[in-house]
Formats: C-alpha cells, sequence, structure tokens
C-alpha cells in the first residue's frame, strides 16, 4: 500500500508542478497584456489630444459688428 501511496503522490506533485507552470506563463502573459495597453492608451490619449486640439473650433464669438455688449441686446424701444 506504501508503494502506490508513493506513486499517487509523485503524480499529484507533478500535476501541481504543471499547474504552477501554466500559472506562472499566464501571469507572464498577462503582465505583457498590460504593458502593451499602458503603452496603447498613452499613445491613444496624445492622439486624442492634437485631434480634439485641432478640430476644436472658438466656442464664443462675437459678430464683427458688434463692439460692446449692449449691442447685442435687443432694441426694446423701437
Amino acid at each position: 500500500m506504501a508503494v502506490s501511496n508513493c506513486k499517487q503522490c509523485e503524480h499529484h506533485k507533478n500535476i501541481l508542478k504543471q499547474h504552477e507552470d501554466t500559472i506562472t506563463q499566464l501571469l507572464e502573459i498577462i503582465a505583457v497584456t498590460n504593458r502593451k495597453l499602458t503603452e496603447l492608451e498613452a499613445k491613444h490619449s496624445e492622439f486624442e489630444k492634437i485631434y480634439f486640439f485641432q478640430q476644436q473650433a472658438p466656442r464664443f464669438t462675437v459678430p464683427p459688428q458688434a463692439s460692446h455688449v449692449t449691442s447685442m441686446l435687443p432694441r426694446l424701444n423701437k
């Protein structure tokens, strides 16, 4: 009986080692993926800034004939 237990233990040890190796590989893949995502996010953010400022129209415009604020108010006594 002791011999069969040792074989089972050895089998479980091998399976455990395989699982450890697989987990290590998966963690390495996740780390590389996270680095790539971080790089892409930084590039995308920089691109968005450049594109946004190139496409941004002025928010406030003053008509050329308006010399001051009161000229933009409606005339009340017409």
